[in-house]
């Protein structure tokens, strides 16, 4: 059984077994030694023990692998022996070129660095690179800029001895690291000694570069700009939301929960967390988008600022998601008592005689209740004078068919949707609606009433009036809005036309008694089964 020892190679720490300690151990040591005469002796081992820990964890399976012998020998195989270097030093043969790899050259850049990087990658002379990218640039209508900036952002620069050898295609090993090392500082010590002829002379390239530098800050004062206005817009916006939103649950504490969209809310909603709790969790919910909208506009304007801490923004998250999860289940909720629909059909035998004209006449039957909220035919709150919310609705049709039996007949088919079927049916009942049959006459009340005490569904309600042959019927006007398109007539009137004349049953449906020649409306109507065009014709 091996032991193993845990090290720290540049920065990366690694499971090393002893053995091979021991002979990287030695091998730093004989590096240390070699250069020790040498000018930036510690830049090079530095730079030569980073190169060590990327063959490392090249060869590592998992993040607990362990370094073994023949790891350690394989990468000395790679970087050499001191020995190796100097024979290698005394020979003329050129080194052994390695697969490139693509980075941005600080060191020879003018704005960011990206066409020397390529220059080097593909072999190209850096010159003729960067006068094709400005003449691209310039007649691309901006395309090649936004190119370049992407290649600016995504592209690492080359900032180590190991990036820069790997740039230009030069193999990584103790040789070639100790030779950048070497050229970079005789660059450095020229550039000291040449400081004082710069300072009377410029180059081409210095004055190029100081143009690039001056474009550039250029550019920078426009983002900036352009940071600064959005965040001022963004400011503004999260602002107003926020007084928006801090105003909304002022007028709701201070007027309670009595307001018609709550009361809505309270009737529409079968849960068990109260109306204030859903408020509430709305309110969250529009609240953190609008907090990081204001936010990210102060961080855009003062970008040096902290803004909210992170465990507030954390907080913040995690609230705002339960918040969408718990109304989420409401909401599915909701949907699963409403997913199923079923209707029932209560049907009445009318005893008229054919001699009789039956008259259909409407009467309100909302005087007993106090209207609280009006969204519409199917949102209309009520509450009678026990204090107890119902629902009324105007929205029912009546149909007025024909039929082969000797009677007439009147039929209400009430739907409604539920859990399940048997639910469905039961919230159908809740419904009342009880027209009131008088002789020859039949009264349709104005609305239908849900019983008090029950949750609202999804219903509905149809009305068929069954008349044999022969029959005389009036409709009064007031049942215009009440009238079916499905009630088949000869004259060719709208729904609302049919109320306000005297008909007579016929077996094709209603023959009217008292239309004037030339003032019904005719209509005709086209709908294409294919792109659902719609063509209507109407004639006076």
């Amino acid at each position: 059984m091996n032991k193993t020892v845990n090290i720290n190679l540049a920065g990366r720490f690694f499971h090393i077994d002893e053995t091979a300690y021991r002979t990287l151990e030695a091998y730093l040591k004989k590096l240390k030694k070699a250069f020790s005469q040498t000018e930036g002796s510690s830049e090079i081992i530095e730079d030569i023990e980073a190169r060590m820990a990327e063959l490392f964890e090249e060869r590592k399976a998992n993040a607990q692998a362990v370094i073994s012998q023949k790891d350690v020998d394989e990468v000395i195989a790679i970087l050499g022996e001191p020995v190796d270097f100097q024979e290698a030093e005394e020979s003329s043969d050129p080194q052994s070129t390695v697969k490139k790899k693509l980075f941005r050259d600080p060191d020879d850049r003018y704005i960011g660095g990206v066409a020397a990087g390529l220059g080097h990658y593909f072999g190209f002379e850096i010159f003729w690179i960067r006068l094709i990218w400005l003449f691209l640039v310039l007649f691309s209508g901006g395309t090649f800029l936004f190119l370049y900036i992407i290649f600016w952002i995504l592209l690492p620069a080359a900032h180590t001895t190991t990036e820069k050898l790997q740039m230009k295609g030069e193999p990584v090993n103790i040789s070639t690291i100790e030779k950048k090392i070497k050229e970079e500082f005789e660059e450095v010590s020229q550039k000291v000694k040449d400081v004082d002829f710069k300072k009377g002379s410029e180059t081409l390239k210095k004055k190029s570069r100081s143009t690039v530098d001056g474009l550039g800050k250029v550019l920078s004062g426009l983002l900036k700009f352009a940071g600064l206005f959005i965040g001022v817009l963004l400011i503004i916006l999260g602002f107003n939301l926020l007084a928006g939103l801090f105003i909304g649950l002022l007028g709701a504490l201070l007027l309670g929960w009595t307001l018609g969209p709550f009361l809505m809310l309270q009737s529409l909603i079968s849960t068990m967390i109260p109306i204030w709790g859903l408020f509430l969790l709305a309110f969250i919910i529009a609240l953190v988008p609008a907090l990081f909208i204001f936010g990210l506009g102060l961080k855009l304007v003062r970008p040096r600022k902290s803004i909210f801490s992170p465990v507030f923004v954390w907080s913040s998250v995690l609230i705002w998601f339960a918040s969408i999860l718990v109304l989420s289940g409401v909401g599915f909720n909701q949907v699963r008592k409403n997913r199923v629909e079923s209707s029932i059909t209560e049907a009445t035998s009318l005893p008229l005689q054919v001699s009789d004209t039956l008259r259909l006449q409407l009467h309100s039957n909302t005087q007993d209740y106090e209207r609280i909220v009006d969204w519409g035919n199917p949102f209309e709150l009520y509450e009678n004078e026990a204090g107890d919310r119902v629902f009324l609705s105007e929205d029912w049709r009546l149909v007025i068919q024909p039929t082969t039996a000797s009677e007439a007949e009147l039929s209400t088919h009430f739907s409604s949707r539920g859990e399940d079927i048997a639910q469905a049916k039961e919230n159908a009942q809740d419904i009342l609606f009880e027209p009131i049959v008088e002789d020859s006459r039949i009264l349709f009340p104005s609305h239908w009433v849900r019983q008090e005490g029950t949750t609202f569904h999804d219903r509905d309600l149809r009305t068929y009036l069954k008349l044999p042959e022969g029959q005389k019927v009036f409709i009064h006007a007031k049942l215009s809005d009440y009238m079916s398109w499905e009630t088949p007539h000869d004259e060719n009137l709208t729904r609302r036309e049919l109320a306000g004349h005297l008909y007579e049953m016929t077996a094709d449906g209603l023959k009217c008694l008292d239309c004037p020649p030339g003032t019904t409306t005719r209509e005709f109507h086209y709908r294409s089964s294919k792109n659902g065009t719609e063509i209507r014709i109407r004639k006076q």
